[in-house]
Order: C-alpha cells, then structure tokens, then sequence
C-alpha cells in the first residue's frame, strides 16, 4: 500500500486552530501531490453572496499561510459548504478526485450515533471506502512510534489482507516519519479444559497454549519485517482496554486500526471495536477497511 498522494482534508467551525491541515502537511507533506480542503460553515451564509465570498477569501488566505511555512509544492482545491456531506456524495467525491486519504479531527461518538446512525462520523469509522486519520489534539514529540493492531485470531480472507494491508500502510508510515513501528495482537486469555489428547505411542500431548499459538500466528505476518523482539505486543485482554493501555504505554503518535465489522444490530447497540478504540485512544487514529 503505497503512502498518500490525494489526500482529503475536513474542517469545520469547532476546528478553527488548523489542526488537521498542519498534522496533514507535517506528516504527509513530501509525498501528497494535492490537497482538497472541505470546510463547512454554520457562521456565514450563503444567501448573502458577498460575505460569503469574503469569508471564503478570509479562509483561502489563512490555508495559504500556513501552508507556505512548510514550503511545499502541493496542488490545493477548496470546497466551501453549509451543508454537510451525504454519505453517498462523500463516496462520489472521493472517486471523482482519487482520494487515497480523509483526514478529520476527532469529535467523539456517543452511544445513540451508533444505534441511529445518524452521525458522518460513523460512516467515516464503519463504512467509508478509503483509509480515515483522526486527528487528536496533541503535540507529537521527537520519538515517534506507530502502533499497528492485528487481529490474528479471525483467519477469515478478508481479515488476512486487512492484517496485511494494516502492516504495510504502518511499516510505511513509521518509516516516512522515521519513527519506531511497534506491532500488537490481543487474545482473550488461557481457557480450562479437562480433554486430554493423546499422541501415537499413547502419551498425553502436550497442548500449545494459547500465547504460543498467537506468537506463531503473528510472527507469520511480521517476518518480512526488521522488527526487535520488544516492538512485537502479545497481550491478554479484550482490544479495547489493551490497544490503548499498549499505546499510552509507548506514548504513540499513531495507531493504526482495521475496521471488519459487518455492522449488525449489535454493532449499532454496542459499537464496534474501531469506534470505541477512536473514542479511548489518546494519540491519532489510522482507520483502514477492507
């Protein structure tokens, strides 16, 4: 999976301080060919052609002077909007532009967005076709460190190449932020039994545990990669509590998530696992699909 190159910006009123837009150019800025920068206003209106088009001046303006401190040759289009976006439109956006990248800044989710569905943010978590980087509200500092979260226990297919495409976008990005990639894997804990198996000569066998056989599994996706023994993270407990326990501890700039859930009505009561890791986890958050 290559590193962006069209990259979809998201700001809106409660995001006036440019974080999203600066994180995008820091971090992507040498490999980015354009930008196309979404702003939605409920402070101007349309109707009023002049000072709409002196707001949208006023904007320009502020973009402009931020992206000239980074001295970047990159080709920036606007859209300015007082509607939101569908999420069909959102889908056609995406494609007319080759989008490879949504950046938005992270405004939380709450119980009822997730049984109503009612919420652009759910879709940008659950369902929008290209990866999705939510911004957080904090200073990076020098050491950079990615967290890439594998699921080895679903061997399904299409979680195979999520696992895989989670690796690749993340061994990318640690290495294009010359930082440190750190790989987890979550199992459930030991589980009792009282069957015993027996080998051919009539001995008990001994049974590999359930650490052992995450271990195999997961050393399975990371040998191509150059990783030290203490950036591999087999820990007990459900995704939820570990991956952000795991990245506190690490103090990482940026976990990298999948999101496979298919959605259903306890999805919806419950909320999948990507959105609760987005609502819990401190630093940013790299949401890819498969």
């Amino acid at each position: 999976m290559p590193m962006c190159q069209h990259a979809f910006v998201i700001i809106d009123d409660n995001h006036h301080d440019l974080a999203v837009l600066r994180r995008t150019v820091a971090c992507l800025g040498n490999t980015l060919q354009t930008i196309k920068i979404y702003r939605h206003t409920e402070q101007c209106d349309p109707k009023n052609t002049e000072l709409w088009l002196q707001w949208q001046r006023s904007q320009i303006a502020e973009f402009t002077h931020l992206l000239t401190e980074f001295n970047l040759d990159i080709e920036v289009s606007y859209l300015f909007t007082h509607q939101h976006f569908h999420p069909e439109e959102f889908e056609q956006t995406i494609k007319q532009h080759q989008i490879d990248l949504v950046l938005k800044l992270s405004s939380g989710m709450h119980f009822f967005d997730g049984i109503f569905g009612s919420r652009l943010d759910h879709y940008f978590i659950a369902n929008c076709s290209v990866p999705v980087w939510i911004v957080k509200s904090r200073v990076w500092d020098t050491d950079i460190e990615v967290l890439a979260c594998l699921d080895v226990d679903d061997r399904s297919e299409i979680n195979h190449k999520l696992n895989v495409d989670i690796l690749k976008l993340s061994e990318c990005m640690a290495h294009h932020l010359k930082g440190q990639l750190h790989v987890i894997d979550c199992f459930w804990g030991e589980v009792a039994s009282m069957s015993f198996e027996l080998d051919k000569s009539g001995r008990f066998k001994r049974t590999a545990s359930i650490l052992t056989h995450h271990q195999a599994l997961l050393e399975g996706y990371v040998e191509q990669y150059a990783l030290a023994q203490q950036s591999l993270h087999i820990v007990e407990g459900t995704p939820d509590f570990a991956i952000p326990d795991t990245a506190a501890h690490l103090n990482a700039e940026l976990v990298v998530i999948g999101n496979n859930a298919d959605h259903g009505i306890l999805d919806r009561l419950f909320g999948d696992t990507a959105a609760n890791l987005v609502n819990t986890i401190d630093c940013d958050v790299l949401v890819v699909k498969p």
